[in-house]
């Protein structure tokens, strides 16, 4: 019989952390610089799926654009009037 990882419990601030962050340190934001975003600040790994999950939920809700490059992608901060 095989053990299922408990879904990962977000820490009650992460939105905030996160949005935050993109805004003062502004470029390209990927699952591995979320990743060490969240080491940095809570001293615990995020599996990437997570990182990946949220960021494009941020996307979808407008706060993020989505860029994708061959083998890659990366997101940025939504401003209004951007062109790229």
């Amino acid at each position: 019989m095989s053990e299922r990882t408990p879904a990962i419990t977000w820490p009650a601030d992460w939105d905030t952390v996160l949005d935050t962050t993109i805004r003062e340190e502004g470029g390209e934001w990927t699952t591995k610089r979320v990743q060490q975003l969240y080491l940095a600040r809570y001293g615990r790994g995020l599996h990437r799926a997570d990182a990946r999950r949220f960021l494009s939920q941020r996307a979808h809700a407008g706060f993020l654009r989505l860029h994708e490059r061959p083998n890659s992608r990366y997101y940025t901060l939504a401003s209004k009037g951007a062109t790229s």
